[in-house]
């Protein structure tokens, strides 16, 4: 994959919204070119060439998020349904920034097939919060409103960079499955962990039973508690969702 970046898109497109600003504006041309140099060539140093195409796992789908200092993987390399979805959303939104690279059309599909066929619980619905390389569900098959907050996003940036229909769809479906699941129609907000088979866990008695010693869900949170973290990743997905299918 070629690792050098363009100029940004146009000022229309909705990666670019700061080129719109009445603040964009008032700095000078100048200034703004010089700093955008920058970024680019850090962007394409540090992020882009490190990561893409090494990342992409072509031989069990998904990406891989654990590498040493030298960039060797190393360690079990589980797929966390928080990293494979940021991961397709930034092939996706640095497709869209990026038109003259067509190869991140390739690898966000990459990211949603993996999303849709192995993190994807079709027996009971929503999407596993973990997954071993094979494919098998970890963490007692549970589910959380975190990793599921990002799958709305990355659905919805896919949507936009690919015009396919599958990427928008499980965008949908997990807006649905938040509400339908963790949605807490008493106090407001959202849970932020369930079983399975969607029962909202508030405490240790609600773990599956190979979960039972914990105190933490996955993030490190007690078990029980509403984060703002979660909530703030929601409103951003909920916002791009909202863009997309305007219901």
């Amino acid at each position: 994959m070629a690792t050098s970046v363009p100029g940004p898109a146009h000022a229309d497109s909705p990666t670019w919204p700061v080129a719109g600003s009445d603040s964009f504006a008032v700095t000078p041309a100048e200034w703004r070119s010089k700093l955008a140099a920058r970024l680019r060539d850090g962007l394409a140093k540090h992020v882009i060439a490190p990561w893409f195409p090494r990342s992409v796992d072509e031989r069990d789908g998904g990406f891989t998020s654990g590498f040493d200092h030298r960039w060797r993987p190393i360690g079990a390399n589980h797929r966390l349904l928080e990293f494979q979805a940021r991961q397709t959303r930034s092939a996706a939104k640095l497709g869209s920034a990026l038109p003259g690279d067509r190869s991140w059309a390739g690898i966000a599909r990459h990211g949603v097939r993996y999303l849709d066929g192995v993190m994807r619980d079709t027996a009971d619905g929503g999407w596993f919060a973990l997954v071993d390389r094979s494919g098998q569900p970890l963490l007692g098959a549970t589910k959380h409103a975190h990793g599921t907050a990002y799958l709305i996003s990355c659905g919805v940036e896919a949507h936009r960079l690919t015009g396919d229909e599958l990427p928008l769809a499980i965008a949908r479906e997990a807006f649905e499955w938040l509400e339908a699941t963790l949605h807490d129609d008493v106090h407001g907000g959202y849970h932020g962990w369930a079983t399975r088979q969607g029962k909202v866990i508030l405490g240790p008695g609600d773990l599956p039973a190979e979960l039972r010693d914990r105190h933490t869900d996955h993030l490190g949170h007690a078990i029980g508690l509403k984060d703002a973290n979660v909530h703030s990743d929601m409103l951003m997905a909920l916002t791009l969702l909202a863009q997309a299918w305007p219901t």
